[in-house]
């Protein structure tokens, strides 16, 4: 960032905000993200969107957060946007990450009422099915969601959706933790983070997610009994957000707790 010229600042701005959210620290993430967003080439609408459903999803729902969520929702003129850039599905999965599985329903028909390109409908089914995955969540049906993020993996062609390899495992473990089933949730986030792909370091990816994986493994592992497990993840996620924002270090100090509960004390000879 500091070596000059547009382009590396430009690159190094997206490195610095994946490790950022990588380190829990969100407000040196919101200043870097501020100055993204003045790059002409930025997305204005998806921008706003997506640093607010990071927060939600990093944080957790907050009255001030949904609220804020709501407003950008709002402001965005979707009609008058070109119909590939309207954010219709990011912001109903944003808003079913924040828990308003109404208000997500309720933008998942508009998009199907005013999305009227029919070749940009068919692309983008599979996200479709995604979105839907995540209301279901909200709606507390992970059976349903389990069928959707399938079907979100694959394309209208039959092919593969999409080149992420992860991703799936990622959706299907979450899906897994809420049905109750801490054995296959298990299993499919540690598929998660062994399977490689070139763009896991996108904000989006290993750093909004591999964080949340550690702490929640860390507390699968200790239900299940498998306690040198536990201590592994809890310690992984104890190093990554070491430095995390204040609002974030009770996390970090329940996870110090339940491992130090998890760790044997030798005794003195």
């Amino acid at each position: 960032m500091r070596a000059g010229g547009v382009a590396r600042r430009r690159m190094g701005l997206g490195a610095a905000q994946s490790l950022a959210v990588m380190d829990g620290r969100l407000r040196d993430y919101a200043a870097l993200a501020k100055e993204a967003r003045a790059n002409p080439m930025s997305s204005p609408n998806a921008g706003a969107i997506g640093e607010t459903a990071l927060e939600l999803f990093v944080k957790g729902p907050s009255p001030a957060t949904v609220a804020r969520l709501d407003t950008v929702v709002a402001q965005i003129p979707f009609r008058e946007l070109p119909m590939i850039d309207r954010p219709y599905l990011l912001a109903a999965w944003t808003l079913a990450h924040a828990g308003n599985a109404e208000k997500a329903r309720a933008m998942i028909a508009r998009y199907r009422t005013e999305m009227t390109d029919t070749s940009i409908r068919r692309e983008q089914e599979s996200d479709l099915h995604g979105v839907l995955g995540e209301i279901a969540l909200a709606d507390g049906k992970p059976q349903d969601a389990l069928v959707e993020f399938h079907r979100s993996d694959v394309g209208y062609d039959g092919a593969p959706a999409n080149e992420c390899a992860p991703c799936l495992a990622f959706d299907l473990a979450r899906a897994y933790d809420a049905a109750g089933k801490a054995d296959s949730a298990a299993l499919f986030f540690e598929h998660y983070l062994a399977t490689p792909y070139w763009d896991k370091l996108n904000e989006q990816m290993d750093p909004m997610r591999v964080p949340a994986i550690r702490e929640r493994l860390g507390q699968l592992y200790e239900s299940m009994g498998k306690t040198d497990k536990a201590v592994e993840q809890y310690s992984a996620f104890i190093d990554l957000w070491k430095n995390a924002d204040p609002e974030l270090q009770p996390r970090v100090a329940d996870a110090r707790k339940r491992r130090a509960a998890l760790t044997p004390v030798e005794k003195p000879r």
